[in-house]
């Protein structure tokens, strides 16, 4: 019982997505005239063939068949064509919705170019919202577009003079857009569709991206000098080579993040994580690197010259030809602990300080 009621339902869905087709519909609507005219004629033989022996009334009931007949055919193509007209009327009604989906989107876009900030707030949170809307569409489109105009926004140097922005400043403008770019939701639907959040050669000076999760992010080439980055997640970037120079990466994770060659100096980095961070050549000049725990980090050729090493954790950490003359707050216990490559030259170290020379396990092997 069940199954045919189903059945039945199927039955009248088939036949609407059949009929979307206005070649299909007229077709349908040929075939019914032409079943209904096959009954006629076949009752108009049978009432030819029993003329001498059927009774009075047969010419009555023959009429009535015909005008059945003729009633069901004028319903049903009747009815056909409301519903042909009804999806006539749904497609241009759907033509003009994407009409004005599309015109929404170009002046948004548009508004990018304004010269008056408030202008080009509005359109970034009406390209943020079109990107709500409308995911399958819009979604990359709006992220790529919004993530260039932080890596190239138009009259720079004069919008700046315009929105009294320094230099050294982020425009709140490519603000608002970093704080959409970073939400624990649009993280969420980056993982899901793989999209990578890149901010490469960006001028991303004095940007909050407190408690940011950038992870899988490209900063390649990004100028991230006093950019507050504190409780970020960072683990695993690369961020070889950045200016991170006055950034305040306060309990940031740095986990294994490759760090070479980065400028940090004047860096408050205490309580960040640096586990198997790579070091290598960093510079660290009076950077604030108290609590840290430095474990097996690569610090080979690293500049520490007035670095806050107070409480900082430099277990297995490589000092290999590392400078670190003048380090505040750094004990024998903590060189102690520390090691070098066996063929490279031994560390630069205050005055009162002795280095042991312990060598690595990673050059034991």
């Amino acid at each position: 019982m069940v199954d045919a009621l189903v059945e039945g339902i199927k039955v009248p869905v088939r036949l609407i997505r059949y009929c979307r087709d206005k070649n299909r519909l007229m077709a349908l609507i040929r075939t019914t005239l032409i079943i209904g005219l096959y009954f006629i004629w076949v009752d108009e033989s049978n009432a030819t063939v029993c003329a001498d022996e059927c009774d009075a009334n047969s010419d009555l009931i023959h009429s009535e068949m015909i005008r059945n007949y003729g009633l069901l055919v004028a319903a049903f193509g009747a009815g056909a064509l409301a519903f042909w007209r009804s999806i006539i009327n749904q497609q241009q009604a759907n033509i003009t919705k994407q009409g004005h989906i599309t015109e929404r989107f170009s002046k948004a876009s548009e508004m990018l170019g304004s010269k008056e900030l408030p202008v080009r707030q509005g359109g970034i949170y009406a390209l943020w919202g079109l990107a709500d809307e409308y995911p399958g569409r819009y979604q990359e489109v709006v992220w790529n577009l919004l993530r260039a105009f932080v890596r190239n926004p138009p009259h720079n140097t004069e919008l700046n003079l315009i929105d009294h922005v320094r230099p050294d400043q982020v425009r709140p403008d490519n603000q608002a857009i970093l704080d959409l770019l970073v939400t624990k939701e649009t993280v969420q639907l980056r993982d899901t569709v793989g999209y990578q959040l890149n901010l490469s050669n960006s001028n991303l000076s004095g940007v909050n991206l407190s408690g940011a999760n950038l992870r899988g992010a490209d900063l390649s080439g990004a100028n991230l000098s006093g950019a507050d980055l504190s409780r970020a997640n960072l683990i695993v970037l690369d961020l070889s080579g950045l200016d991170l120079s006055e950034a305040n990466l306060k309990r940031a994770n740095l986990d294994s993040a490759n760090l070479s060659r980065v400028n940090l100096q004047g860096a408050d980095l205490s309580g960040a994580n640096l586990n198997g961070a790579d070091l290598n050549r960093a510079n660290l000049f009076a950077a604030n690197l108290s609590g840290l725990d430095l474990s097996w980090a690569d610090l080979s050729r690293a500049n520490l010259i007035g670095a806050n090493l107070s409480g900082a954790t430099l277990s297995g950490a490589d000092l290999s030809g590392a400078n670190l003359g003048d380090a505040r707050n750094l004990t024998q216990q903590q060189l102690d602990e520390a090691c070098q490559n066996p063929d490279a030259d031994a560390p630069r170290l205050p005055d009162g300080l002795e280095w042991h020379g312990r060598i690595c396990e990673r050059y034991k092997e």
